[in-house]
């Protein structure tokens, strides 16, 4: 988990069995050592580029329906998505535990990540222009 500046957001997370990273100099290393992404989004507009990040890398997400917000297909790709807390938390769970469903999980995943790597390249490739 990488940490942001209010604390809140994050305490009690290492008693869980979280690894918080203060800054992450290279996503692709990061990425290439995370089992799922969660987002937890309670409010803001517009897709949400960690979703799309997560998904381009072929990385489950468990998401809020804000997590999603802009996806024409919410459900079927990869991401499972709650704004249940019990539901939200299940998800982590069996995808953390039950390598069938996170099998099954990943395949949805492959309908986007060729297109989500190309979008999120030339989205990177802008933001670095300004």
């Amino acid at each position: 988990m990488i940490k942001n500046e209010n604390p809140k957001y994050y305490s009690g997370m290492i008693e869980l069995g979280f690894n918080l990273i203060d800054f992450a100099p290279n996503l692709e290393d990061l990425y290439a050592r995370t089992k799922i992404s969660i987002v937890p989004m309670l409010s803001g507009t517009g897709i949400k580029i960690k979703t799309i990040s997560s998904m381009a890398y072929g990385i489950p997400v468990v998401a809020t329906e804000l997590g999603v917000d802009g996806f024409e297909d919410k459900t079927e790709n990869g991401c499972l998505v709650s704004n249940n807390p019990q539901t939200f938390a299940h998800s982590i769970i069996k995808l953390l535990s039950d390598n069938n469903f996170y099998n099954e999980t990943i395949t949805q995943k492959n309908i986007y990540p060729n297109v989500l790597k190309v979008l999120l390249h030339k989205l990177i490739k802008i933001l670095k222009s300004f």
